[in-house]
């Protein structure tokens, strides 16, 4: 097993690589260059939190059960800089009798969230994907970040806060997880809108990789903990399998 120690794996301490290491080293070395230079810089994060507040307020107009609620990247621990906001609109208590209730989930964003984003001034549609399974408004914010935005999108919720968790267990879950979706972006075999796997699945084969591996045994997270209704139950089982795990190889062996 390999140490983690920073030197062991060509960092000279001024981000540079030693040529006096090997080959191995020189990959792990790339690596974690390539993570650090798509990572969300300040000015990302703090665009992304405008595009969020901005959504909230919006969503806020549809009436006080609504509220706005991420998932995808930008909300499961495994966000680059070139990762768009996944949101969906949910009702957290419908009112009886509000005709939102009984409205689909097109007919809520054709009818009653479009409208609001056409009026304001930051965002503009890009795209309407209605009749699809689960329909999308495709938006940008100030020209620089794109969002979908779904309406009463449960399950992607769900399997938001599994991520999150896997991300939350340790860094070199993440840092792999992040190096797999930027492979297939590079590769050009992403999206399933064009018949390739989502960056949700790339990110979850990497995570089997890891647990059915005899030289990682990264623990299995029970599902049923990352419900709306489980409470702190995920959290428990979050840090209980921190508690249990430790990867010592390095991200170029993995």
């Amino acid at each position: 097993k390999a140490n983690m120690n920073a030197g062991q794996y060509g960092s000279r301490g001024d981000g540079r690589w030693d040529e006096t290491c090997g080959p191995l080293s020189r990959l792990d070395h790339d690596l974690r260059a390539r993570i650090v230079e798509c990572s969300l810089t300040d000015a990302d994060k703090a665009c992304m939190d405008r595009c969020t507040a901005e959504l909230q307020a919006l969503v806020v107009k549809l009436g006080s059960p609504w509220r706005l609620k991420l998932f995808g990247s930008a909300a499961n621990g495994f966000c680059t800089r070139n990762s768009d906001v996944d949101a969906t609109c949910v009702e957290e208590r419908p009112a009886e009798g509000e005709a939102s209730a009984h409205a689909s989930a097109a007919d809520v964003l054709r009818e009653r969230f479009a409208p609001l984003v056409r009026g304001h001034p930051k965002f503009s549609i890009v795209e309407e994907v209605l009749g699809a399974s689960i329909p999308i408004l495709k938006l940008r914010f100030e020209g620089a970040i794109d969002v979908d935005l779904s309406c009463r999108n449960g399950d992607a919720l769900q399997n938001t806060r599994l991520l999150r968790g896997y991300a939350d267990i340790g860094g070199r879950v993440r840092d792999l997880g992040v190096l797999v979706k930027l492979w297939a972006k590079a590769a050009n075999v992403w999206g399933a809108s064009r018949r390739f796997l989502s960056s949700y699945a790339f990110t979850l084969l990497a995570i089997y990789f890891m647990q059915v591996h005899p030289d990682v045994q990264l623990p299995c997270l029970p599902t049923a903990s990352f419900l709306d209704e489980a409470g702190d139950d995920a959290q428990e089982k979050v840090a209980a399998a921190r508690s249990m795990w430790a990867c010592e190889l390095s991200l170029a062996e993995l």
